[in-house]
């Protein structure tokens, strides 16, 4: 059964957590029958995330009123494997768009709306494992050296690829969640996560999972841009979207928003001067024009 509620948009936070069902966040004008339900899928938004992709979904969709009038924006937060997820996507009943890195979709399933939206933040990894091994880790500033251990991902996570390419050794496990017990029973060794996906992590999870930490001063980075993905079902949504977004990238307030919520974080990074241990993502499209690095750009 899906239950909806509605929300005042202040409550988002408060709720985006504790609630594993449908919300609906976002109304704008218009209130009946004939106005158009967009359900945005966050269960396989890691924390940290939510907040940052939610405000940019709904700012991209109020720039899109004029032109195709307007909507409901729905929050389906059903955790589910990221290859289930996909294929509720692809069906576009139940969830009509999510946020993600993977790219490589039949266009004739997903549409990719070709706006990055995290400006180059997810691409740089900080490293969560077990608080007793952190002087092991505290020895690392070479890709060789993470080679030899074994990282942990969620099952389907576009980063698996990429970890291999650069022959990282990579165990995948079906949910997010999963990964915790299992990186503390040392079957894998550490859990790469955004740099602003690592602390909501700890604060979310660590009473449940004592022992967690993260390893300062070091971390990974591979250009990962990350992109709305409708389905195909949807072509007015992913219309809408692109236009929207392409407004706010033209005007600079997608920029702006970024640096409303994510400037502290990326001040904090840049002033701790970390270890970068620099990757390639062999699933960018040759014609991807990469936003500009943060803290560093990786040689090639």
């Amino acid at each position: 059964m899906r239950i909806l509620l509605w929300v005042p948009r202040l409550s988002i936070r408060l709720l985006s957590v504790a609630l594993p069902v449908l919300l609906l966040v976002g109304v704008c004008e218009a209130n009946d029958s004939s106005t158009p339900e967009y359900v945005y899928w966050t269960g396989a938004a890691t924390p940290g995330r939510l907040d940052y992709e939610l405000a940019v979904v709904d700012a991209a969709l109020k720039r899109s009123v004029a032109a195709y009038g307007p909507y409901h924006l729905t929050l389906d937060q059903r955790e589910m494997p990221s290859v289930r997820g996909r294929m509720a996507l692809i069906k576009g009943d139940d969830i009509h768009f999510v946020a993600t890195t993977r790219q490589d979709y039949d266009p004739r399933q997903l549409i990719v709306v070709r706006h990055p939206i995290e400006g180059g933040l997810l691409g740089y990894r900080q490293l969560l494992i077990k608080a007793e091994r952190l002087p092991e880790f505290a020895n690392i500033t070479r890709p060789q050296q993470l080679q030899k251990l074994i990282a942990g991902q969620g099952r389907g996570w576009p980063d698996v690829d990429v970890y291999r390419a650069n022959h990282f050794n990579v165990e995948e496990i079906l949910t997010f969640e999963q990964l915790l017990p299992v990186l503390l029973s040392e079957r894998i060794d550490y859990i790469p996560l955004g740099i602003d996906e690592i602390e909501p992590t700890l604060t979310r999870y660590g009473d449940k999972y004592p022992g967690m930490t993260k390893v300062p001063g070091l971390m990974i980075y591979y250009p990962m841009p990350v992109f709305l993905v409708v389905s195909a079902r949807h072509p007015t949504l992913a219309a809408r979207l692109n236009a929207g977004l392409k407004m706010m990238t033209e005007d600079g307030s997608l920029q702006r928003l970024f640096m409303r919520y994510k400037g502290d974080t990326v001040a904090t990074i840049k002033a701790t001067n970390p270890t970068l241990i620099m990757l390639r993502n062999p699933n960018l499209p040759p014609t991807y024009n990469l936003p500009p690095a943060l803290l560093a750009r990786p040689e090639e």
